[in-house]
């Protein structure tokens, strides 16, 4: 009896809404690029591909995902978009640092999400704050799939500017600590030699 009622409730389980959207989500693709929307053209895809799976070998992930709709009223399309990108975010990134940048085609909407992994290594202030200024780079009047393009770029060479940046300071850390490291234990080796020989060379008293 208790078997029979523990399918039953993992059949109610995997039937929730929640779990059915888990599920949509397809693997990662080996380009970095989802175009479900078919709005990316092949000589940009394939400059981008290039790009996005180069960013792994700097230990940064990037997706670039599009959608025809979001299938929602124009009220819910922001909610909608945000949840989505972080659905396929932590699906596809994992524990590493990466983002994933979400369009759709339909209503023209764009938003870049970061993995926690991201978000732990740069904080989640800093990485709003880089892509923010970065994006206001782009010309506004850059139509949507010219936009698309050129915020792809911008995200991948953001987070490896930053991922570069971080891992050079770490190196430096590094090498400071082997450096003071070394320092103390030279110092310590250099007190037990002048100990040792100051007790060594110390005139032993006369007999009477």
């Amino acid at each position: 009896m208790l078997r029979r009622l523990a399918l039953f409730i993992g059949l109610l389980l995997a039937a929730l809404p929640g779990r059915a959207e888990d599920a949509s989500i397809p693997p990662a693709p080996v380009s970095h690029i989802l175009d479900q929307a078919d709005v990316i053209l092949p000589e940009v895809k394939a400059r981008l591909s290039t790009r996005l799976v180069a960013a792994k070998s700097q230990a940064v992930e990037v997706f670039v995902v599009t959608v025809p709709s979001l299938k929602v009223l124009p009220s819910k399309q922001s909610e909608r978009l945000e949840k989505l990108a972080t659905e396929y975010c932590t699906a596809w990134t994992g524990k590493n640092i990466g983002a994933l940048l979400l369009f759709d085609d339909e209503g023209g909407l764009m938003t870049v999400v970061t993995s926690k992994a991201a978000e732990t290594r740069f904080t989640s202030f800093l990485l709003e704050k880089e892509f923010r200024e970065a994006l206001a780079k782009i010309p506004p009047a850059a139509i949507s799939r010219e936009k698309l393009e050129r915020s792809g770029w911008v995200v991948v060479e953001t987070l490896c500017r930053l991922e570069a940046d971080a891992a050079r300071r770490d190196r430096n850390q590094l090498i400071g600590n082997i450096v003071m490291g070394a320092l103390a234990l030279l110092g310590l080796s250099l007190a037990v030699y002048s100990a040792m020989s100051g007790g060594a060379s110390k005139p032993t008293p006369a007999a009477e």
